[in-house]
């Protein structure tokens, strides 16, 4: 961000954006590919996202936001972070995510993050941005994540 505005990265490709949920592999719930308008992600995101990594464009469909929500709250807690700010707010068009497992290991999320980020081409676009590395892709997706098990009954 420089002094009021967000540095765009590159245009958004549909053969990029067709790319990302492959990406995700079997850790993908759901993909929201189409774009849907910033400001209306209140209506249109629903509660039950908690893990997922999101897109963001301007009206040129220049990316201007690729990050990613794994927090208490979820998707909706990490866009309304987002929405506090008004150069975001001026700047943020159309939203796009990848649903992702809740259970998912912060390894696998930032590989996929990073994965995404390469697809895009945004490393060294954006100014000061910096995105995880892809290292652990796709080893880190290998295996989908098992919620954890309720311990076993005592007997009495």
């Amino acid at each position: 961000m420089t002094r009021g505005r967000l540095v765009a990265g590159p245009l958004l490709y549909r053969r990029n954006l067709a790319r990302l949920p492959l990406v995700a592999g079997p850790l993908l719930v759901r993909a929201e590919l189409t774009g849907i308008p910033f400001l209306d992600y209140q209506l249109q995101v629903g509660p039950d996202i908690l893990s997922a990594i999101y897109l963001i464009t301007d009206l040129q469909e220049r990316v201007v936001w690729l990050g990613q929500a794994s927090r208490v709250g979820g998707l909706l807690a990490r866009l309304a972070q987002h929405e506090r700010f008004a150069v975001r707010r001026r700047t943020f068009a159309r939203l796009r995510y990848l649903h992702l497992h809740d259970h998912i290991a912060h390894a696998a999320l930032d590989a996929i993050e990073g994965r995404c980020c390469d697809i895009l081409g945004l490393r060294g676009t954006m100014g000061s941005r910096r995105w995880p590395s892809a290292r652990g892709w796709p080893e880190d997706i290998a295996v989908p994540p098992q919620p954890a098990e309720p311990p076993p009954a005592v007997a009495s």
